[in-house]
Order: structure tokens, then sequence, then C-alpha cells
């Protein structure tokens, strides 16, 4: 299983990366067609603004197989309307709906921020919204992805996704979770990752960051939280701009306690899950 984060920037596009997006991509055959020969598969986690532009150096619309949302703020979903209109319009058209899973309320929001008409279909239909639920898991393809309760001020979900590792050994696991500050659904969406993809915001307020404590995780809350679910190696990720993101991993790494394993996610640098 990879993983290529697409965009890492926190709460807006920043000068060197969009916001929130995560593609990741594994080989393996549909456990609804077990007849079909095993290919490439790819989900999206996120597709916040700015996103869909460098996600298409990646991946063509008609190359997605899902899009996963773990919340309906801007900075991880807006980009899905343009997702829309290259599926809709463009010469790669998926072949089917492409299933747009996000938390309730995801078609209505999407459909505001197109500005279609209240009430009315999307026009074209490319896309296809269905909602999560808690703990009820979502399989495409090869991957199997856990949706998890996290602490944020709406209704927010990190995805424990589960895909086979390389030459056939055990299947392997990639926390990612959106925003949230620390609490238990973190440690249980964490526990024993081999990879976690966290959300460090800020540094805490006796470094100069802000008070948002239920709103987001500082790099301290971030690497406390690997440290204590167990997670094998961590990523952060969802830096704002303004924010320096040295001393965000500084702060992570003296939390995590293993310094080495404790990395800035970075645009377009795969990561062997």
């Amino acid at each position: 299983m990879r993983l290529v984060p697409v965009g890492v920037s926190g709460s807006s596009p920043g000068p060197a990366s969009p916001a929130a997006c995560h593609l990741v991509e594994a080989e393996g055959t549909d456990p609804l067609d077990p007849g079909a020969p095993p290919r490439t598969w790819r989900i999206v986690l996120d597709l916040g603004s700015g996103a869909f532009g460098p996600l298409q150096a990646l991946a063509a619309p008609d190359e997605l197989d899902a899009v996963l949302l773990t919340h309906l703020h801007a900075d991880h979903c807006l980009d899905v309307t343009a997702l829309h209109v290259a599926a809709a319009y463009g010469p790669r058209r998926p072949a089917h709906s492409l299933p747009v899973w996000g938390p309730a309320g995801v078609r209505e929001r999407i459909s505001r921020a197109y500005e279609a008409e209240p009430g009315a279909e999307l026009l074209g239909l490319p896309l296809r919204y269905l909602e999560l639920a808690a703990r009820e898991p979502v399989v495409v393809g090869p991957f199997t992805v856990l949706p998890v309760p996290v602490h944020h001020p709406v209704r927010a979900y990190g995805f424990r996704v589960t895909g086979p590792a390389e030459a056939g050994g055990a299947d392997v696991v990639l926390a990612y979770t959106g925003d949230t500050d620390a609490g238990p659904g973190l440690l249980e969406l964490a526990a024993g990752a081999d990879v976690l993809l966290t959300e460090a915001s800020f540094v805490e307020v006796e470094h100069g960051g802000p008070d948002l404590r239920g709103v987001h995780l500082t790099g301290r809350r971030a690497g406390e939280a690997a440290r204590e679910a167990g997670a094998a190696r961590v990523l952060l990720t969802h830096v704002p701009p303004w924010v320096d993101p040295a001393a965000v991993l500084d702060e992570a790494r003296h939390a995590y306690g293993f310094p080495d394993r404790v990395h800035l996610a970075e645009p377009g640098v795969v990561v062997e899950v």
C-alpha cells in the first residue's frame, strides 16, 4: 500500500501546498468480482481547497475508485466541486458514478458549494454521494476503511485504512486523523498503526501557539497520542501556512520519543505503508 500526500497545508492552501488531500494506492482484486484480474486501486482521503490540481498529475478521474471525506470543512472537501466538473465534462470521465463518502449531509454540502439549485440533482451525476457511519467499514477493492469518530467541532471521522502488504505479507494499517484534538477516538484510530498520518496544526500555548483545545492537535499532543497508541511511524500534516513546521516537528519528535520515526508529510513524496 502506498500513500502519496497531495495537499498538506492546514486550514487553507499555502504557497507550497494545497489543503488536505492524500492518495492511497494498492494492487489487488475486486472482492465483488473475484474473476477479474488484479489492478491498481486508488482512493482519495479528503479533497480540500486547491488539491484537485496536483491530484490530476497522479490520477485522472477515471482512475479513482472512491473519495472519502473526513469532514465537511472547506479545506477538506471543497475541491470535490472541481472533480465533479472534470468527471462530468472532461475526456477522462469515470465509466460509472464515482462514490464520494462523507459525513451525514455530504451531498447537500457539495451541492451548496457547487451552487446547484436547491433540491436539484447535480448536473450530470458523475459522482455518487454516500454517508459514512461510525465504525461501519467501507470496502473498496483491497482497502477496508473504518471511520472512527474524532474530536472536532463538527461531525468528523478519522480513517483507519487496512490494505495489503507487499509480497503477500500481513495486512498493513494507515491511520489518518483528519482534523481532531486528543481523545479516545484518536487512540482507537491510531492503535498499532504502521503509519499514523496525523494533523499537527500548532505548537503548545507555552511555545507561542493558540489555545485550540477541542479543535486541533499540536505537535506535542500528536506525538503523545502516537506514542500511547503504539504507532510505528508518524507523518505530520495540516500545518497552516503561518505556522513554523520545524517547531511542530520538534514538539512531536520530543513527545513521541523516537525522532527518526517522525517526519513532515511532503506533497508528492511516496510513502510505502
